[in-house]
């Protein structure tokens, strides 16, 4: 019998009936030719008959995390996990297999379709031939155990990987429905409240610009949302992110920037949101999901944030932060090294050099953003954002240091740029 089975069986035996027997499952990679994709992980497992058959389910899977399945069947002597996860405009098919008697485990990852599509693919996995495949080592012991579900868990799982699957399409309605019912399921989940504040944002990225209305109403439920994230766990850092993406866009929304000091002055201003920023990158938050990190969007929020403040006397008195272009280039930085194909830190970093060569006639920051911005043309778009990141570079390299002090995607796209002004 082998050692898994026994623990098992002596599970099985201390529960009784009332509980699904739980594990502590450490998971040691030891050869991968996956990078990133394929991580080490303690978690906490539980046995469950589910629909389909014997089940072992990890209640500490992220779904946003493709080498954590929720579910492994039973599959003659080993169990087995297949899922699909959307990238760009193809998808990656990821394999786990356990081999419960060797304590062993691997995990497939490969492009769909293959052949040729693989390269394009490739953009989004950085640093990865694919397809890729990792092999490691199971260490399990019997637990009590968290008193979670494993059937609420695993349903919880697959409803968020649906929604994520559902907005490459842009599908907003259906992937907060989704979120609802896995708030249904998991009502103290702050992952879900953050998760459908992240959506009713994308919701209003994606509005026209002349909808403020619908734009607001967007961003304000998604602050709301981002809110109930943090009452619920204040400790995560996903829902403090929100919190400033949320406020930050109500703002330049309502008012557009030449008016949204005056706006700010309350009691969610610019300290506010910058205490959010900080917050958020002091947690350290573990969302990330191919081409985007949560990790990278608390960096660029706040480095946009630093750069646009005032930095006159008077602002540090007044709204409780100024202007710092230093933290600002260096958090654009960080940002860009955490996701080095993103378009949009890029382009930030570049903004926010040329504004600090402009403010110091530094001429190193000057070739520098040049450099980082001709470099950010070569980077992959999809969304309709990223498209107008790509134009507003070319419009950047093209035009004065001056602009950049001032620059934000909506700004430009309303109206007249005004060399040194905030738009």
């Amino acid at each position: 019998m082998s050692r898994l089975a026994l623990a098992l069986g002596c599970a099985l035996l201390a529960s009784g009936a009332a509980a699904a027997p739980a594990f502590r499952v450490e998971r040691e990679v030891e050869r991968t030719s996956c990078g990133a994709l394929v991580r080490d992980f303690v978690h906490e497992w539980a046995e469950a008959r589910l629909e389909g058959g014997a089940s072992f389910v990890d209640l500490d899977a992220r779904p946003w995390r493709i080498d954590e399945p929720a579910r492994y069947r039973r599959s003659g002597g080993t169990r087995a996990a297949e899922a699909r996860h959307r990238v760009g405009d193809g998808a990656l098919r990821v394999e786990t297999a356990l081999d419960l008697d060797a304590g062993r485990f691997a995990v497939d990852v490969v492009p769909e379709p293959a052949g040729d599509f693989a390269l394009a693919l490739a953009q989004y996995v950085p640093g990865v031939a694919l397809p890729c495949r990792a092999e490691g080592r199971l260490a399990f012991a019997p637990v009590a155990g968290s008193g979670r579900a494993p059937a609420d868990a695993a349903a919880v799982h697959g409803q968020i990987h649906r929604a994520t699957e559902l907005l490459y399409d842009q599908r907003f309605d259906a992937a907060d429905a989704a979120l609802l019912e896995a708030e249904r399921l998991a009502p103290r989940s702050d992952t879900v409240r953050w998760m459908r504040a992240r959506v009713a944002y994308l919701e209003g990225e994606a509005l026209p610009a002349g909808d403020r209305r619908g734009r607001l109403e967007a961003f304000g439920r998604a602050e709301r949302l981002a809110d109930a994230a943090v009452a619920l766990a204040p400790e995560h850092a996903e829902g403090w992110l929100w919190r400033g993406i949320a406020r930050g866009r109500i703002t330049t929304t309502r008012a557009g920037l030449s008016r949204a000091l005056d706006v700010l002055r309350g009691e969610r201003g610019p300290a506010w949101v910058a205490h959010c920023f900080e917050r958020a990158i002091a947690l350290e938050p573990g969302y990330v999901h191919f081409g985007f990190s949560a990790a990278g969007d608390a960096r660029a929020g706040a480095a946009q944030l630093y750069r646009l403040l005032p930095g006159a006397a008077w602002a540090s008195p007044v709204l409780g932060v100024s202007r710092d272009l230093d933290r600002s280039v260096a958090l654009a930085r960080e940002a860009l090294a955490l996701q080095p194909r993103r378009i949009e830190y890029a382009k930030e970093l570049g903004v926010a050099l040329l504004c600090r060569a402009h403010e110091t006639a530094r001429a190193a920051d000057a070739s520098e953003a040049r450099r980082v911005l001709g470099g950010a043309l070569a980077l992959p778009v999809r969304t309709l954002y990223e498209r107008t990141d790509r134009r507003h570079v070319q419009e950047l390299l093209a035009g004065p240091p001056a602009s950049a002090c001032g620059y934000s995607r909506d700004a430009w796209e309303a109206g007249p740029r005004v060399a040194g002004a905030l738009p």
